[in-house]
């Protein structure tokens, strides 16, 4: 614990950070006063600098890191506060510059390693190194020349320390370099996962001069690539992860997005054949560390994009090295050598194609029709394998020109694997090769093609929630971790399906017809496997209600046709009931859409139209529902209650009103469904009026019936 006078200034420091923050969020206009702000700004800087102090002290200490954050946050709000060519501006740039050089000069001073190779340890937050990269922004020349001052620094002590370093002191100086490959990071670009990123606006324009920041980072960073590589045996997979990852933004955002300068393009044109080597060595010296062999693999993946790489590439030989990667028999990462062989299919000559190709594909084939006599670990490689082949081949054109070896590839693979699904690292692989296989058939193929990669996806979703309904050990409180990514790849596969179906099919509906039989009845199978305790789990909950609704509004007749309703008005009784708006929201987005397909198809009276009037009744009395729905219960309720005979109305009332054993309750919902009948019986602009009115009586239901319930 800190003691004495370090808590006393950590306390001190951490209530006046919490008033400046207060100010700058709510009283930002007292800056436009010049004399305010210098003062102001000179105090935070203060702050920063000291906390910075103490935290390198007290690395552990969640107080300082929190209160750092603050003053970094408040730091980062003036900058963006103040008019770009603003004196304003120039004062808080440079108080901000003062800050982030005192954190590198003071942090690389003070290395708190955990002397594990594969691990730094987090002496401080994440939105620390965002908050400093988005600073340095606002001096981009400066900020570079203190990065690149920073690495060269380390470097040298590295070398000048070769010979005597012990394994500790090694360590050390490689966590402060992974330190300031981190700063670079999220100085070079905004870290937003899934979004395409744009070069931030001081980078934008002058990459033709060697002096533009960018470039001359990335320049330092080639020759620190280069000493790296060269000594990959004691390099910590921490500090060869973060060099690639810098790399992968660099690639991402300066040279293959739509915004990315030509200058960037021909810089990393005449570097590629470095950087892919160092991409090679890094994944054959670390086969299996996830952070190096993922960002490897993103390196290769956005690389293979850029014009004229490929070329480049053919040309120094190096695609040799990738090809003997793949063949010579070295166990990778999960996915990572399909993802190499889908970077060296994308980059071989058109010319010798088709006699190259044939040798590596056969090296992803169980070679064996006795499933009994195959090594699970055999089947988990060609599994993964394949699927990230299918991850680097997706938007490529070369998928189509080997597409019929991979056909009989898979087929073979998948032949093999579903006999093994007793074992439940393959049936989650073989899960996730189905889904990489669909997100990068689908939009790429049509024809025999796609229907082919439908009936793969059919068939696995039919086995795989078959195996867990059946195998009583998916059950077991040990199995749980593996059975909630499973039930997620499952989850996320119907969701893809029914996008796809929704937004870029072109198949006609007598060939789409099967799929939908087949996923709304693997639905009601899986809807089957969760209980109130996985559904507990946020991630998972969200996961299958997003399948749910998704599976509804792409196959609605199939689901309204579907022999087992029960399970899904369950769902939506238990979706209505939800303490969360968004999962009520499915279920009400659900029974609409049911509602309107019944309404349209001309059927009356329908065994449905009363279930489905019961389960929204059962669950308005429960109270639960927000207030918000209450238009689209309106609609719902009056379109079930006119499809259906006013003797069948009052039976599903009746009975609903028998499970209610509160006459308050009773009230409430016989009033609300006197005003429901009006809206069925009312034509034209009266009908509207009635609708508003049925709204309202709805609202002021649930309100009620809050009030009873907690009476």
């Amino acid at each position: 614990a800190v003691a004495g006078p370090c808590e006393d200034a950590r306390t001190v420091l951490s209530l006046a950070i919490s008033g400046v923050r207060n100010i700058v969020e709510n009283l930002g206009d007292i800056f436009t006063v010049h004399e305010i702000l210098v003062c102001y700004v000179s105090e935070l800087s203060l702050f920063a600098k000291t906390l910075i102090e103490l935290d390198s002290s007290f690395p552990d200490d969640d107080g300082i890191m929190a209160a750092l954050d603050k003053a970094l946050s408040c730091l980062f709000k003036l900058v963006n506060m103040m008019p770009w060519h603003d004196v304003s501006f120039t004062v808080v740039a440079a108080a901000g510059m003062e800050v982030f050089n005192t954190f590198l000069s003071v942090k690389l001073l003070n290395a708190h390693s955990s002397e594990e190779a594969e691990h730094f340890s987090d002496t401080f937050t994440m939105s620390h190194i965002s908050l400093l990269g988005h600073l340095a922004r606002s001096d981009p020349e400066q900020a570079a020349e203190s990065l690149c001052l920073s690495l060269e620094a380390l470097q040298g002590r590295n070398a000048n320390l070769e010979q005597h370093l012990s394994g500790s002191d090694r360590l050390q100086v490689q966590e402060g370099i992974w330190l300031v490959l981190k700063i670079i990071d999220a100085f070079l670009a905004d870290a937003c996962e899934g979004e395409e990123v744009s070069i931030p606006s001081c980078f934008t324009g002058g990459f033709r001069s060697g002096s533009h920041p960018v470039l001359k980072i990335v320049s330092t960073l080639m020759v620190l690539m280069q000493e790296v590589e060269q000594n990959l045996s004691v390099a910590s997979p921490a500090l060869v992860s973060s060099l690639l990852e810098v790399f992968g933004t660099f690639i991402g955002v300066y040279v293959t997005a739509d915004d990315g300068d030509v200058a960037g393009n021909v810089f990393f044109a005449q570097e590629c054949i470095a950087v892919v080597s160092y991409v090679f060595h890094a994944l054959r010296a670390f086969s299996f560390d996830e952070d190096v062999t993922l960002s490897g693999c993103r390196v290769l993946d956005i690389s293979v994009k850029i014009e004229g790489v490929a070329f480049v590439l053919r040309s120094s030989g190096i695609l040799h090295t990738a090809e003997e990667m793949v063949t010579c028999g070295q166990l990778f990462y999960e996915d990572v050598r399909g993802r190499i062989t889908g970077f060296w299919i994308r980059c071989i000559s058109e010319g010798t194609f088709s006699e190259r190709i044939v040798p590596v594909l056969q090296t992803f084939d169980i070679h064996g029709t006795d499933f009994t006599s195959v090594d699970v670990t055999l089947c988990l490689e060609r599994c993964s394998s394949l699927a990230g082949l299918f991850v680097s081949l997706q938007g490529s054109e070369r998928l189509a020109w080997c597409f019929a070896s991979l056909t009989s590839l898979c087929d073979h693979v998948l032949s093999v694997s579903v006999c093994r699904f007793y074992e439940k690292e393959v049936t989650i692989r073989t899960t996730e090769l189905i889904l990489q296989m669909f997100l990068t058939c689908s939009v790429a193929l049509h024809g025999e093609e796609v229907l082919w990669v439908l009936s793969k996806v059919r068939m696995t979703l039919a086995s795989v929630i078959n195996t867990i309904a059946e195998d009583p050990t998916w059950s077991n409180e040990g199995a749980e971790e593996e059975q909630h990514r499973l039930l997620k790849l499952i989850s996320r596969l119907f969701c893809e399906v029914s996008r796809w179906v929704m937004m870029e099919c072109t198949l006609p509906s007598d060939l789409l017809h099967p799929l939908g039989t087949s996923v709304i009845s693997s639905l009601s199978g899986f809807l089957k496997l969760f209980n109130e305790r996985s559904l507990s789990f946020p991630e998972l909950r969200e996961s299958v209600f997003a399948a749910f609704q998704l599976c509804a509004e792409a196959f609605t007749r199939d689901f309204v046709s579907h022999t087992d309703s029960q399970v899904f008005l369950l769902t939506i009784l238990f979706a209505l009931d939800d303490e969360s708006v968004d999962v009520q929201r499915v279920g009400i987005t659900v029974a609409e859409r049911v509602v309107t397909c019944l309404r349209d198809s001309g059927l009356k009276d329908h065994e449905l139209f009363a279930q489905l009037l019961s389960t929204i009744l059962r669950s308005f009395l429960r109270g639960k529902i927000a207030v918000s729905f209450s238009s689209q219960l309106a609609r719902s309720l009056t379109t079930l209650c006119g499809c259906l005979p006013p003797e069948s109305v009052e039976s599903v009332l009746g009975e609903t009103l028998r499970l209610c054993p509160e006459p308050k309750l009773t009230d409430i919902l016989r009033g609300v469904m006197r005003v429901v009948h009006e809206c069925v019986v009312s034509e034209g602009s009266c009908r509207q009026a009635v609708l508003r009115s049925l709204d309202e009586s709805i609202a002021d239901g649930l309100c009620n019936i809050r009030s009873v319930l907690l009476a």
